[in-house]
Parts: C-alpha cells; structure tokens; sequence
C-alpha cells in the first residue's frame, strides 16, 4: 500500500532540493527541516540521508539548517546518540509516570515502552538538543496534569511541556481511551 510506505531516498533528495531551491529564490537563508507523521525512527537510513543530504546541500548554498523531530523515543543507544549530535529539537512524545505512558503508549509488541522512552528522554535532556515533552491526556489522566508536568519538570528539564487533548482514533477507542471533559483539560491546563 503505497499510502503506508516510506519516503525513498530519491524523494527526500528531491523534496530538499526543490525546498532549498525556493529559499534561495526567495533570498532565505534559514532552512528548517521537520520529521513527523507517524514515526520517522521506522526508517532510520531515510531520516539519516535527509540530515546528511540536507546539511550538505545547506553548506554548499550558505543555508543554516535545522532540524526538528517527533517521536516516540523507542529506540536504542546508538540512535538516541545520534539524534542528540544531529538534532536541534526533539519534541518526544511521553505521558507521564509509568502506569500512564504503558497504559497509553505500549510498544508495537504490547510491552511497556515507559523504561526506554524515559532512559531516551534522560540522554536528550543531558545533550544539547531542546526537548520538549509532549503528553497526550486523556479523561484517566486529566486531573493529574499538574503532577505529570511537575514530575516531568523534575526529572527531565525540558525546554517545554505540550499537553494535548486525546483525539479519539480506533486503536484509542478499542483501548477504552477517551478525551478528557474540556473544563477539566482548561483548569488544569
């Protein structure tokens, strides 16, 4: 299904290309390259290729390039090293303690993801990248807000915290996952 299937290499080189091109015809100079929908570390060699090809073709034009992900921080050491040394903002998506990131965000096999999100979260905020956390809130975890933000205040540092209201797919519905009463999300917000 091609709808499903990730970019080629051929594509990014031309998508950047055509980007770059239309900075310098307009006199930028500032280029600014985002990764998301859906999870961009499912194909790390095309997200390797776009930095690299990227910062390359932004050197040889004079473009100062940066680069911005989301994700959802399930990924081993080598790759978050990367990201930290490759990135100048992370946006990671991270629910909060424990019980709430496994109960919204397992990983694809059904495990807990809590323990990799949060070593992953722990380097990005040792490194020089901004983070930026965002948690998706639900109507379990509406009234929990401030101490979500304050435990990801203390054991984290991020530059931000971005709490968005769940919006309802078929996976959140199978799972019993609702968006939060409106009032609530604004009073605790």
């Amino acid at each position: 299904d091609k709808r499903h299937s990730p970019m080629t290499t051929n594509l990014v080189r031309s998508a950047i290309d055509e980007y770059f091109n239309v900075l310098q015809e307009k006199g930028g100079r500032q280029a600014e390259i985002h990764f998301f929908g859906g999870e961009p570390f499912f194909v790390p060699d095309v997200v390797r290729f776009a930095v690299n090809y990227a910062r390359l073709q932004g050197t040889a034009r004079g473009f100062d390039v940066s680069f911005e992900v989301i994700t959802n921080g399930l990924f081993n050491q080598r790759q978050v090293e990367w990201i930290a040394s490759s990135f100048d903002t992370v946006i990671l998506s991270l629910d909060g303690p424990a019980d709430i990131q496994n109960l919204h965000r397992p990983a694809m096999n059904g495990k807990p993801s809590f323990d990799q999100v949060a070593k992953n979260a722990h380097y990005l905020s040792l490194s020089d990248v901004e983070l930026v956390l965002r948690s998706c809130i639900t109507d379990e975890t509406v009234d929990r807000m401030p101490e979500i933000a304050e435990w990801m205040a203390q054991e984290f540092s991020p530059a931000s915290v971005c709490f968005e209201s769940l919006v309802p797919s078929p996976r959140s519905v199978e799972s019993h996952l609702l968006p939060p009463d409106p009032w609530k999300f604004a009073l605790n917000f």
